[in-house]
């Protein structure tokens, strides 16, 4: 007696479909922030000025790190938080945060669910950015 032949259930496809492009996403955003990194790094051994605003920003999501730890704001492996936590660590409001989406001046991801995510890195270039007068 042979098992029957079972054919995959479309709904399964589909959600192995989506779990593969959500990794392939994060697997893209971690090569580009690493290839970000690295040109810092020859920036700094090149001797040119980016260097110092990437060993601020380094600063900068080393301390949202340890903000979220403190603070409980749960991070995913790839340093991405949720929302919630985004708005608490930069001290604004959700709303504060649609706004900047909307207006394309903060860059963020939607998890598989539909959950809006921020990298801590593009949290740390976008304080950055802002006048320190």
């Amino acid at each position: 007696m042979t098992a029957p032949d079972r054919r995959p259930d479309m709904a399964e496809v589909l959600a192995q479909a989506a779990r593969l492009l959500a990794q392939s996403a994060q697997a893209t955003d971690l090569a580009k922030r690493y290839q970000a990194a690295g040109l810092a790094m020859l920036a700094g051994v090149c001797g040119s000025g980016p260097a110092i605003d990437a060993s601020a920003g380094i600063r900068r999501i080393s301390a949202f790190r340890t903000a979220c730890t403190e603070r409980g704001i749960r991070m995913t492996g790839d340093d991405h938080i949720g929302e919630a936590g985004a708005a608490d660590l930069l001290a604004v409001a959700r709303s504060t945060l649609a706004m900047w989406r909307q207006e394309g001046r903060l860059p963020y991801r939607r998890n598989p669910s539909g959950q809006i995510q921020y990298s801590l890195a593009t949290l740390a270039e976008f304080v950055g950015s802002f006048p320190t007068d």
